[in-house]
């Protein structure tokens, strides 16, 4: 059986169409759950389906909702939370940034008040970057802290990182900070 969908670029997932071979007849509650796995589809792409997204915004909003898609039989699991993309749903952020902030909830496991401290527009990527290494490599958020401000360029955020990763206390990291 071969399943074709209006529109080409939406593809049912290879699960959904296993499930409906599955032991050669359709039941009840295949259609729920396909019915449930559009309906939630439908709902997830008004939130980020709008026209002050570019394209490659709308893909990271997207992944966000959808890399995880139906387990066995439909129980259904986002790899994130509406929660967690609603951080870096912002037409202010530009793809990279967006990448940079799903990464530190996907990837690398980041807590909301630690993705928080970077998910700021007015930071570049760069800065992003530091300050997301900061929690990865486990320095304390009044370590990050520290460093998370505007003014410090990328690289000089990256000096303070590398101190403290190499032991430098917080006292002696601020006094470098303010000679």
């Amino acid at each position: 059986m071969k399943l074709k969908t209006e529109n080409k670029k939406k593809q049912i997932p290879e699960n959904v169409i296993n499930a409906i071979t599955f032991s050669g007849k359709t039941t009840l509650n295949f259609s729920i759950n396909l019915t449930l796995y559009f309906f939630i589809n439908f709902i997830l792409t008004f939130t980020y389906a709008k026209p002050k997204f570019n394209a490659k915004q709308m893909r990271q909003i997207r992944v966000g909702f959808e890399d995880k898609y139906p387990k066995k039989y439909f129980e259904f699991e986002n790899k994130l939370t509406i929660e967690q993309v609603k951080v870096y749903a912002k037409p202010e952020f530009n793809v990279v940034q967006m990448v940079l902030i799903r990464r530190g909830f996907d990837d690398k496991q980041l807590t909301m008040e630690q993705v928080k401290v970077y998910a700021k527009p007015e930071f570049n990527v760069d800065q992003m970057e530091q300050i997301l290494l900061g929690f990865v490599n486990k320095l304390t958020m009044e370590q990050v802290l520290a460093y998370a401000k505007l003014e410090f360029n990328s690289d000089q955020m990256e000096q303070i990182r590398m101190g403290y990763e190499r032991g430098c206390t917080i006292k002696e990291v601020l006094e470098l900070i303010s000679a």
